[in-house]
């Protein structure tokens, strides 16, 4: 055996250097010999301190670079799995989509063994470019992903090489330049896992809606690209930094080194970090919970944990300092004490009751927590050497990792506690939509909530959209219906049915002052838009708002009825208004649209039907049926009915006369919803083999193509004049183009128009309606007070006729701003386009085989 490559701790080796004191001159006192030699020269190493070289602060700037690529991205996990779940594998439960991520960090953590010895021996000048192309390959690959076992074998396996090599390397390169400033180095690098936790999710955030899963993964692949390109060419002084140093020698193979447990110093601070660890990212991750149980909004809780996230990177920032300073135990001890106080003093007693000290005790939590991320790798870096620091940290924290994971799936987190309907429980899916959710009405089951869910309801809004009900939440001194009848005059400035929507305000006054369900339906709307606001939470004055908006509902609609039995209520303005405020309450606390559609026919309508001509001859009198008239004509053409407004007997009193492009293609929205509901019954009626000659269907050839012409010379009419259009003007160049194809897909349902004249679009005319719709109802929804609602009808029309994935993105996007505004309806609309899509592309494919 070699002995010169024994690794035995014997003072003097065989065939090592020793000082040769008897050969030395005699002139030179023993006492005087430099007994030094080799790299362990002490003189030379002052001589050279590299802590003070521009070189090691760039290898400081790399770790932070990697360490947002690795653990910053671990971090963003959440949001990966939530688009996936909804999207790319909306088929798979929650759980299952939920391996995926599971994998990847146990696979991240679980290489770290290994990873640590090689840095120990080769440096990270070859690691580096290794997990730099790791992780970028990674995102390219994802790109191209479509199915479960894709994600698990590209995220899963091959991102989490890339991942565990960049952050081994960023912290061992740390603790191998840096001993005195170890501290400040580490808290600086360490700020990369705080910076990826930003940075990803408001990137994907803003880039899934507009640009798809694909280019979005492709974009934070070339972030990546950059930013490890970056990082590898700052580690470059690292070998020049270490050219004196000592390093470990080489074995033969590759064999798995655990002798950092033969340190019993190593196993005590390794068990510590274990503890420490499972407390940090156990409060962490249940703040939300907690949150949510002392009666806190959901928004609060994801507040809390953006106050954690700044607080926490301030204070792995500042911490280098002190541990600098006094020593990284005494720093650690010192911080788990004052953690200690602030759990008994705040956190215990008071922050399930009072929302400042729960912030406050957030923000000190935050602060100390990060402390950890700094304080735990010091800690380390005391118990071994520093050519040895890579191995024996990566063993150290695979026991606080693996702890951690562990716990990401435990019972701690309420995980049970989800509000899934029995029917979804029982399938172990995703219940989505509200009540009744999506399974439900797909599968026309009765939508009931598990015995132990909570009853509360709240809705919480991810949109950029402002939310103006904010700053009603100070004013807790007000009684509720002040406050709740101010939310409702908030709501009807940006909610518009007409132009002068937002102008009746003070014409509601009189009238609700007078009319009691109309003063109950005004507030119940009120009540429903706090519930919505992201800080709204229940308090003394304020309980509840969602459920007290379902309570005054019902009282209103009660005294609507009750109401309507008096002689006079028809000559009532309020009766007209309380009625469609209360169809407008139904379209945004019910997904189906079932009751909105039964009110609208069975109740607005006959209402409107009945009134005398007198009671709509005002201003509040047009207002109220030019919004009748938006709402109901939408209800017909997209439920395929007809409506009392294509067949008045009485044009005395609503005469529909156009007197602007929005009332022309209204009033042909009308005309050809009623045209194809008798289209469908009419062919219904003709048996299927007397269709190709029957003359009563070359007539509704004839309308049909009547229609088109109509349309065509609206728009000839009004082309010049909506090029620079305003926001109403867009709605009915929407409407137009929705019509446009509704009118010719009529015709694909049946085959016996072989010899007749039909409308016509070619897939290019097809293409230009529907990307034309997409322009005009993003510019509507994102820049204008229009109701979403009134573009759910080209929103489906354009989801039917698309065939680009990119396109039926856009649909699904703006169908979410839509429930995102307050008309959870418009879910009703995903799921019908979705199971259209799902036809589509079965029918495609068994025609291709066939």
């Amino acid at each position: 055996m070699d002995r010169s490559r024994s690794t035995s701790p014997t003072l003097f080796r065989e065939g090592a250097a020793t000082p040769d004191i008897e050969s030395a001159p005699t002139s030179v006192p023993p006492s005087q010999i430099d007994l030094s030699t080799g790299p362990y020269n002490e003189k030379e190493q002052e001589n050279r301190d590299c802590e003070s070289d521009v070189g090691a602060w760039l290898c400081v700037f790399a770790s932070m670079l990697f360490l947002i690529s690795s653990y910053g991205f671990m971090n963003s996990l959440g949001t990966i799995q939530s688009h996936l779940a909804l999207n790319e594998l909306d088929g798979y439960s929650v759980s299952q989509v939920g391996w995926i991520s599971g994998t990847y960090l146990f696979l991240s953590l679980i290489f770290n063994f290994q990873i640590g010895s090689i840095l120990d021996r080769y440096g990270p000048q070859i690691l580096g470019p290794i997990a730099a192309a790791f992780s970028t390959v990674t995102f390219l690959l994802l790109a191209e992903c479509t199915q479960y076992w894709h994600f698990i074998l590209c995220l899963g396996l091959f991102g989490s090489i890339g991942s565990g090599i960049g952050a081994v390397t960023a912290i061992g390169v740390i603790g191998k330049l840096f001993t005195r400033r170890r501290g400040l180095a580490m808290g600086i690098a360490v700020m990369g896992t705080s910076l990826g936790g930003i940075i990803y999710p408001m990137m994907l955030r803003a880039t899934f809606g507009k640009l798809g899963w694909a280019w979005s993964m492709r974009l934070v692949a070339l972030v990546i690209a950059c930013i490890t390109s970056l990082g590898v060419l700052c580690y470059l002084p690292f070998r020049r930094l270490t050219e004196g140093q000592q390093m470990v020698q080489k074995p033969q193979s590759f064999s798995l080194d655990l002798s950092a447990f033969k340190s019993l110093s190593f196993v005590v601070t390794a068990l510590g970090i274990c503890m420490v660890e499972f407390v940090n990212y156990g409060i962490s991750g249940l703040l939300p919970t907690i949150a949510r149980g002392a009666g806190f909004s959901t928004e609060d809780g994801y507040t809390l944990l953006s106050i954690l996230g700044a607080c926490s990177c301030l204070g792995r920032f500042s911490i280098g300092f002190v541990g600098d300073k006094v020593g990284p135990f005494n720093a650690m001890i010192t911080t788990m004490f004052v953690i200690l106080v602030f759990i008994s003093s705040i956190f215990v007693p008071f922050s399930t009751t009072s929302a400042p000290l729960m912030y406050t005790f957030t923000a000190l939590w935050g602060y100390c927590s990060g402390s950890f991320y700094v304080l735990s790798p010091l800690c380390t870096g005391k118990t071994c050497e520093p050519q040895d620091y890579a191995r024996y940290f990566v063993q150290s924290y695979e026991l606080a990792n693996q702890m951690m994971t562990r716990r990401i799936v435990g019972p701690l987190d309420q995980r049970k506690k989800l509000t899934r309907c029995q029917s979804c429980a029982r399938r172990r899916i995703k219940c989505q939509g509200g009540s009744p959710c999506e399974y439900c009405i797909r599968m026309k089951k009765h939508c009931q909530p598990q015995a132990a869910i909570v009853s509360k309801l709240k809705f919480v809004s991810h949109s950029t959209v402002s939310q103006q009900t904010t700053n009603l939440q100070p004013q807790i001194s007000e009684k509720p219906d002040s406050v709740y009848l101010k939310t409702f005059f908030m709501f009807l400035q940006r909610c518009e049915f007409t132009p002068e929507f937002a102008n009746l305000g003070p014409e509601f006054l009189p009238l609700i002052q007078t009319c009691t369900p109309l003063r109950e339906a005004t507030v119940a709307i009120g009540a429903l838009e706090i519930s919505r606001a992201p800080r709204a939470r229940s308090s003394d004055e304020l309980r509840s708002p969602y459920h007290f908006a379902l309570k005054t509902y019902s009282k209103a609609l009660k005294g609507l009825q009750n109401y309507i039995r008096s002689s006079d209520a028809l000559h009532c303005q309020g009766v007209l208004w309380c009625t469609l405020l209360l169809g407008l309450f139904e379209l945004m606390v019910e997904v189906s649209g079932g009751q909105w559609a039964k009110h609208m026919l069975y109740g607005t309508s006959k209402i409107f039907e009945l009134s005398e001509t007198d009671s709509r001859s005002d201003y509040l009198g047009s207002q109220s049926f030019e919004t009748f008239k938006q709402l109901e004509g939408n209800r017909a053409i997209l439920y395929g009915e007809d409506t009392v407004l294509s067949d008045y007997s009485y044009p005395n009193q609503h005469e529909m006369v156009a007197t602007n492009p929005l009332d022309e293609i209204l009033n042909l929205v009308i005309k050809i919803s009623s045209f194809s509901k008798s289209f469908f019954d009419q062919i219904e009626l003709i048996p299927e083999n007397q269709r190709h000659n029957h003359p009563d269907l070359d007539i509704l050839a004839a309308k049909s193509c009547l229609f088109q012409y109509e349309l065509q010379s609206w728009h000839s009419q009004h082309s010049a004049s909506i090029k620079s259009c305003g926001p109403y003007e867009k709605l009915a160049l929407a409407n137009y183009h929705a019509l446009q194809l509704f009118l010719c897909r009529n015709f694909t349902f049946y085959d016996c128009w072989d010899s007749r004249i039909i409308p016509i679009l070619t897939s290019m005319e097809i293409g230009r309606h529907v990307a034309s719709m997409l322009s005009c109802c993003s510019e509507i929804l994102e820049h204008s007070h229009i109701a979403g609602v009134l573009v759910i009808f080209p929103l489906r029309m354009a989801g039917a006729n698309s065939v680009d994935p990119r396109e039926r993105m856009e649909v699904m996007r703006l169908l979410d701003l839509i429930s995102q505004k307050g008309f959870v309806v418009s879910e009703r609309i995903k799921v019908d386009l979705v199971e259209l899509w799902e036809y589509q592309y079965l029918s495609s494919k068994d025609g291709g085989s066939s």
